[in-house]
C-alpha cells in the first residue's frame, strides 16, 4: 500500500449486495444525523445538492474521482463539501486551502478514517500508511524517519545508484521488459534499506512477497468503501454474504499483512542474533529497543515501519517512473534536450551520479514535471478531523474527511502554462517565477506527509539520469511503420499507475556502454 493515495471511489465504492433489508434499517439513523447537523448557523462549504438520506452518494465516480473533483471545483470553488449516508468529506482544491488547514492545522487534521473491514480481518490497520493520529503513529513514523531522513538518504545514495545501474544493465542484457526491471530497481533500494536484503533477480522471494501483498489489496478493491466500513455493525455478518470468493480475498489481504511485515521482520531478527544480518533499519531498531532480558521493545512498531517502507514506497516510486517514460515516448523533444545537457557533462566517458545534480538541471524539471503531469495519487489521501473548525466563513466539524485534488491543483493554468503538456521548462526559469513544486502538492501535508520523500527524489532522479544518458527511447513501430503510442489514462488503484505499454531501448553511445561495461566488469557482472 503506497504513500501517494487512494482515490475516492475507493473511499465510496458501491458494492451492496443483497442486504437492502439491512441497510433500510439504518435510515432513521441517517435522518437524525441530518436534521441534527443541518442546526449548525455557520455553513458547510458549498457542494452539489445533497438528496435527504444519501446525501451525495449518487453522484460518487467510480473511476478517476478528480475528474468529478475538478467539475465541482469549477463550479462551487477551493474548498467542496458533499455528504455520503451521512459522512462528510471536503476537498480540497487549491494549494493554498490545503495548506491552510492540513498544514497550519495540522494538530487537528492529521488522523486517519478507519476502514473497519480491513481492522476487523487483518493487520493492515498497524501500518503507517493507516495509523490513526497518536502515540503508536508517532512511534512508528519516528522509526521510519530514522532510515529515511536527508543523511540516511545521503548515506544509501551509493546503493541506490547501483541499483540504477543494475537496472540499466538489464534492459540492455535481458530486453525493454521496463516496469518489471523498474519494479525490481525500486524493491532493492527499499529492501536493502530496511531489511539488509540483496534482491538477486526477478525472482526473488521477498520481492513476490511484496508483489502478491499488493495483488491482494488491489483485489479487495473497494477499500474504505464497502458496506462496514460506512456501517460497522454489519461487519458481524460472515464475509461469505459479500460473495462466494469474498472470504479467499480477506484471506490473502491477511497473509500479505503477516508475510510483509511480521514474517520478514522475525527473518531478520532471527539472522541477526546469529550474527548473520547486515545492516539494516530493522536490525539497528533492535539493538536500539533490546531489553536486559533479552526482548525487544517496540517490536511491532519495529516490524510494520520498516514494511511501510516498501509497502508506502515502492509502488508509488515505480509508477510515476513508468509515467516517465510514457513521457519520453510522447514527448520525444524533452528528451532530446535532456541528453544534450547530460552530454555537455558527461562528454560520453562516464555515467551520472548524484555528485552531478547541481549540473543537471533539466533532469531535476523532468522528474518534477513527470510527478506534475501524472501524479500517482491524484485524489489525495484522506485526513480525517479530530475537532471542529472553521476556515473563511465555512464550518467543518469533527469527524470530517479532507482530502487535497492533486489533479487539479497541479493542472491550473493560472499555475503552468502548459497544464495539459509534459512540459518541463515550467521548472528550469529562475527561481522567483517557478510555478508551485508539485513536491509540495504530491507528499502530502502537515504531520501525514510522507516521510519516504527524500528516498523517492533521489530513486527518481538517478533513474531519470541514467536512463536518458545511455539509451535513445522511442515508440516501437506497427505493422505499418507507425509509432505504437502509449496510453495516458490511469488504472485506479490504491496507486494509480499507467496503463502497459511497450517501447525501444537502443544505446545511443558506445562510450557510455562502455562506461557500464566497465562499472559492471569492477562488480564482478
Amino acid at each position: 500500500m503506497a504513500g501517494g493515495g487512494i482515490p475516492s471511489e475507493l473511499l465510496f465504492g458501491n458494492p451492496w449486495i443483497g442486504l437492502g433489508s439491512v441497510l433500510a434499517c439504518l435510515g432513521l439513523w441517517l435522518v437524525l444525523r441530518n436534521v441534527f447537523s443541518s442546526s449548525q448557523s455557520i455553513p458547510y462549504p458549498p457542494g452539489p445538492r445533497a438528496l435527504p438520506l444519501i446525501g451525495n452518494a449518487h453522484e460518487m465516480p467510480t473511476k478517476h474521482p478528480w475528474i468529478k473533483y475538478t467539475e465541482w471545483a469549477k463550479t462551487y470553488g477551493d474548498v467542496v463539501g458533499v455528504k455520503i449516508l451521512g459522512k462528510r468529506l471536503v476537498i480540497f482544491n487549491s494549494y493554498q486551502a490545503a495548506k491552510e488547514v492540513l498544514d497550519k492545522k495540522s494538530s487537528i487534521f492529521s488522523s486517519r478514517p478507519r476502514l473497519p473491514l480491513v481492522d476487523m480481518n487483518s493487520d493492515w490497520s498497524l501500518s503507517l500508511l493507516l495509523l490513526p493520529y497518536g502515540s503508536d503513529f508517532q512511534t512508528s513514523r519516528k522509526f521510519m524517519n530514522s532510515a529515511v531522513n536527508p543523511n540516511a538518504v545521503r548515506e544509501a545514495q551509493p546503493a541506490i545508484q547501483e541499483q540504477a545501474r543494475v537496472m540499466l544493465y538489464r534492459l540492455w542484457k535481458e530486453g525493454p521488459q521496463f516496469h518489471q526491471h523498474n519494479l525490481l530497481m525500486q524493491g532493492s533500494v527499499i529492501l536493502k534499506l530496511a531489511y539488509g536484503h540483496e534482491v538477486l533477480g526477478h525472482d526473488d522471494e521477498w520481492i513476490q512477497v511484496s508483489e502478491r501483498g499488493g495483488e491482494s489489496m488491489e483485489d479487495l478493491g473497494t477499500v474504505g468503501g464497502h458496506p462496514v466500513d460506512l456501517f460497522p455493525i454489519l461487519g458481524k455478518l460472515p464475509l461469505w454474504v459479500w460473495g462466494s470468493k469474498f472470504p479467499k480475498t480477506m484471506q490473502s489481504v491477511k497473509d500479505s499483512g503477516i508475510n510483509m511485515h511480521v514474517k520478514t521482520y522475525e527473518t531478520v531478527k532471527d539472522r541477526h542474533a546469529k550474527g548473520l544480518a547486515a545492516p539494516s533499519m530493522a536490525t539497528r531498531l533492535i539493538d536500539e529497543n533490546m531489553q536486559k532480558d533479552g526482548s525487544v521493545a517496540n517490536e511491532q512498531a519495529i516490524a510494520w515501519s520498516a514494511g511501510s517502507i516498501y509497502s508506502a514506497g515502492s509502488d508509488t516510486t515505480t509508477s510515476t517512473l513508468d509515467f516517465f517514460l510514457i513521457a519520453m515516448l510522447l514527448y520525444p523533444e524533452a528528451q532530446k534536450k535532456a541528453q544534450v545537457e547530460l552530454d555537455k557533462v558527461l562528454q560520453h566517458e562516464r555515467l551520472p551520479t548524484f555528485e552531478e545534480m547541481e549540473s543537471l538541471p533539466y533532469i531535476t524539471a523532468i522528474v518534477k514535471e513527470t510527478l506534475r503531469w501524472r501524479p500517482v495519487s491524484p485524489a489525495g489521501f484522506p485526513h480525517l478531523s479530530t475537532q471542529d473548525i472553521t476556515y473563511n466563513g465555512m464550518f467543518i466539524p469533527a469527524g470530517t474527511m479532507a482530502i487535497w485534488n492533486s489533479w487539479y491543483i497541479l493542472h491550473d493554468p493560472k499555475e503552468y502554462s502548459y497544464p495539459e503538456q509534459f512540459y518541463p521548462e515550467h521548472f528550469v526559469v529562475p527561481a522567483e517565477k517557478q510555478p508551485l513544486d508539485p513536491e509540495d502538492v504530491i507528499f502530502g501535508f502537515g504531520r501525514r506527509v510522507c516521510p519516504g520523500r527524500h528516498l523517492a527524489r533521489s530513486s527518481l532522479w538517478i533513474a531519470v539520469a541514467s536512463l536518458l544518458t545511455l539509451f535513445d527511447i522511442s515508440c516501437p513501430l506497427d505493422e505499418e511503420g507507425k509509432p505504437t503510442k502509449p496510453d495516458t489514462d490511469y488504472i485506479d488503484g490504491l496507486v494509480s499507475h499507467p496503463k502497459p505499454c511497450k517501447a525501444v531501448f537502443k544505446p545511443r553511445s558506445d562510450g557510455y556502454l562502455k562506461a557500464l561495461m566497465q562499472e559492471r566488469e569492477s562488480k564482478g557482472v
